[in-house]
């Protein structure tokens, strides 16, 4: 009995030096796009934070400011300013 062999052309070509150099370059992309990502929802949590923190100060009483070193004539914020909200 014999036995024939058939071979069929690999449908894993080698990539050229143009074509790992574009996939490298769309994953850098991707990366630096995800770095972004992250940086933003971190700011947005920190601002929501903050935005929490400045509407329960008025709730504190005498004791517990201070405590955090604020008195009431100075701790009552208005949570429009822009200071509590930025970075």
């Amino acid at each position: 009995m014999t036995y024939i062999a058939f071979t069929y052309p690999s449908k894993n070509r080698e990539q050229t030096v143009e074509e790992r150099e574009k996939k490298a370059h769309s994953l850098r992309r991707v990366a630096s796009l995800l770095r972004l990502w992250r940086r933003a929802c971190t700011a947005l949590a920190e601002w929501s934070s903050r935005a929490l923190q400045c509407e329960s100060l008025p709730q504190l009483n005498d004791y517990l400011l201070a405590d955090i070193g604020l008195r009431r004539e100075k701790q009552i914020v208005d949570p429009s300013k822009v200071f509590c909200w930025l970075p």
